[in-house]
């Protein structure tokens, strides 16, 4: 059920891991259609400058929010709603600069030298656990309770409305000898 794309161009890079939720039964569908927009996406600006997008930035955002409504309107012969789902993580670099947008958990990891960091995080109940007792919402006695539930994700492509979504703001700049990993 997973799917993946990537296209380099000589000016830029740009690749993107979709994973298809299984407990919901159009998995691999969700994840092929989250592919295509995401590739459909990019053909639109591919070779354009990350300076002359400005706010254009978000682009790799607007894709997921479009395969989501995509996904969320599969209808069976019937009419009826399918129910599907995916998440996805992608990059794009383009003159040394890293950008990344992220939505379930997929994730995207930077390598340099010996060391791995993971990129994304994780949009799962745990991650809504823990921004909710930071900020004094729920009590600790709750947040351990309900971490029994912490892989659950909360947000994917195919809820209609994407509520959680990881990007980067600032690109990240690579070096020589930098990898990008993205898996599900």
């Amino acid at each position: 059920q997973d799917c993946a794309y990537c296209c380099e161009d000589g000016h830029s890079v740009y690749a993107v891991v979709c994973d298809g939720m299984g407990g919901l039964s159009e998995g691999a569908l969700a994840s092929q259609i989250g592919i295509q927009v995401a590739r459909e996406q990019y053909q639109m600006i591919k070779g354009v400058d990350p300076l002359d997008l400005s706010e254009g930035k978000n682009w790799m955002v607007d894709a997921m929010e479009l395969a989501d409504k995509s996904i969320c309107n599969i209808v069976d012969e019937h009419g009826n709603r399918i129910e599907a789902g995916s998440t996805l993580v992608s990059v794009w670099i383009c003159r040394h600069q890293l950008y990344w947008a992220s939505v379930g958990d997929s994730r995207a990891y930077l390598i340099r030298g010996n060391e791995m960091v993971q990129l994304t995080t994780d949009l799962n109940y745990s991650f809504f656990l823990n921004q909710q007792y930071e900020a004094g919402e729920i009590t600790k006695d709750y947040y351990q309770n309900e971490l029994k539930n912490g892989e659950a994700l909360i947000s994917f492509l195919g809820l209609g409305a994407l509520p959680f979504v990881d990007r980067n703001l600032e690109p990240i700049t690579l070096f020589p000898g930098d990898a990008v990993l993205l898996c599900s």
